[in-house]
């Protein structure tokens, strides 16, 4: 069994344990996002709470799905990449939603992408970290993604009484972006 410690020395690896906690961060931060708004979601588009629920409910059912998708896919960081851009362009049509249905639509596009993204960074630690950090790195992915679960909890509404529900939406594809960048120009090191 290999200790923990005299493991980091290997470059770019600190960054990509960050970038993998990034991702972990987005995957429970996006599908959970519009659990504490329905009500806003609501008055938002002339519905009920219950019709707004299905925007969660839709992007439950997307994650379940996501597996027919992933297993065609390598485990690469373009993939990862190419995701994280998919969530956030998702997340600006949810911002210019014209109807609840357009919303609930992408929100299960985004439960497949987050799926997948879920399914790509199990991987991504299998290649890229468990080889020389195990149980590390695994506890590092569960911790952020724990993180943006209580992040979803309490950020949408404060943004939603702040500046409304659009702006919510684009500050959920902002933060995608920004998580995007970072897996794109993170430096992912050899396996050895």
């Amino acid at each position: 069994m290999q200790k923990a410690s005299g493991h980091c020395d290997q470059p770019g690896h600190t960054a990509a344990v960050l970038t993998t906690c990034l991702i972990g961060f987005s995957l429970f931060f996006d599908l959970y996002f519009t659990q504490i708004i329905l009500g806003p979601i609501a008055e938002a588009f002339g519905a009920t709470v219950l019709q707004a629920r299905y925007t969660m409910v839709a992007a439950t059912a997307g994650v379940v799905f996501a597996p027919l998708f992933a297993g065609r896919l390598q485990q690469k960081k373009a993939v990862q990449v190419a995701t994280l851009a998919a969530m956030a362009i998702a997340a600006l049509i949810e911002a210019a939603a014209p109807n609840l249905w357009t919303l609930i639509g992408m929100r299960f596009c985004q439960g497949i992408l987050v799926g997948v993204l879920f399914i790509e960074a199990m991987g991504r630690i299998a290649v890229i970290h468990r080889a020389r950090f195990g149980a590390f790195s695994n506890g590092l992915f569960v911790s952020a993604t724990t993180l943006g679960s209580f992040t979803s909890r309490f950020l949408p509404p404060s943004l939603v009484d702040e500046f409304g529900i659009k702006a919510t939406f684009l500050v959920l594809a902002s933060v995608l972006l920004l998580i995007c960048a970072a897996v794109h120009f993170s430096p992912v090191p050899e396996v050895s």
